[in-house]
């Protein structure tokens, strides 16, 4: 996306929170960590970044410049907060927009690492009783 593009997109400043540099390696564990150990060796410091919205721009986005596009896509699921439902319903979807997406050059398969609730927070899962990953 060229300078003038991302000269017309709007936006808003906001704070986003980065791992502050570190000699070691980062890590951070997702379960109990051995005895002793902290569950993470990063420390975070807040910057003021501006945010633009890209919808504006989505015609211009390209996997092989940005990295990334936008793909608009209702889903069929109903409560994305249910975890079985999500796999049951929205990991497919998700599947089957990337398989008929844009794909990167080069590219023969695209990989979903992880999902993120729709706010971003452990909710209660609402089939397994526990906290989303």
């Amino acid at each position: 996306m060229d300078g003038l593009a991302v000269a017309e997109l709007k936006g808003i400043v906001a704070p986003l929170n980065f791992t502050q540099p570190m000699a070691e390696k980062p890590y951070s564990y997702n379960y109990e960590p051995p005895p002793g150990v902290p569950v993470r060796n990063t420390r975070e410091e807040t910057h003021q970044v501006k945010i633009l919205d890209g919808r504006a721009a989505n015609d211009r986005l390209s996997l092989d410049r940005e990295g990334f596009v936008l793909l608009r896509h209702p889903t069929a699921a109903k409560d994305l907060y249910n975890e079985a439902e999500i796999a049951r319903v929205y990991y497919p979807e998700c599947e089957r927009l990337i398989q008929q997406g844009p794909a990167p050059r080069g590219s023969r398969c695209s990989i979903i690492l992880s999902a993120t609730p729709p706010d971003g927070e452990r909710e209660p899962d609402q089939a397994a009783g526990r906290p989303r990953p």
